[in-house]
């Protein structure tokens, strides 16, 4: 049986591999949760929730909302928000009929890393002149 002091950040891991995503349980009396990545999502990125009973199978149907406002209806209880942008950034919470309505959970949405590389890593300009111009500096003495 889970208790209030069990909320937390959850992943699984093991030493033959990396870890698992990271999701953020919040245990309260009722008996709905809501499952959603815990960690900012990148831009472009596909992201599902889960939405189950804390009791009964995790396929029941179940409706899913953003910022107080329903979003849609889902037959399984699993709802992917595909290529997610900033305008999904929000708090969401799902409800199962008959079962109740999840806690509140903040998703964050961050800007999709660009390809450019660090300072100071990009390569020296090539040179076309005369090499015998352009001398050793370790040969120069001064």
């Amino acid at each position: 049986m889970m208790v209030y002091h069990d909320s937390g950040v959850y992943w699984c891991e093991s030493r033959e591999g990396p870890i698992s995503n990271m999701v953020n349980l919040t245990v309260t009396g009722g008996s709905v949760i809501l499952q959603s990545p815990v960690l900012p999502v990148m831009e472009g990125d596909d992201v599902t929730l889960l939405c189950k009973t804390k009791t009964t199978p995790s396929n029941l149907p179940a409706a899913f909302y953003k910022d107080g406002s329903l979003i849609r209806k889902q037959p399984t209880g699993h709802m992917t928000i595909q290529h997610v942008s900033r305008s999904d950034e929000g708090l969401y919470k799902c409800d199962i009929s008959g079962h109740g309505e999840s806690p509140s959970s903040w998703i964050t949405v961050t800007d999709k890393h660009t390809t450019t590389p660090p300072p100071g890593s990009t390569p020296p300009p090539t040179s076309t002149s005369n090499p015998a111009s352009n001398p050793d500096p370790a040969a120069v003495r001064t």
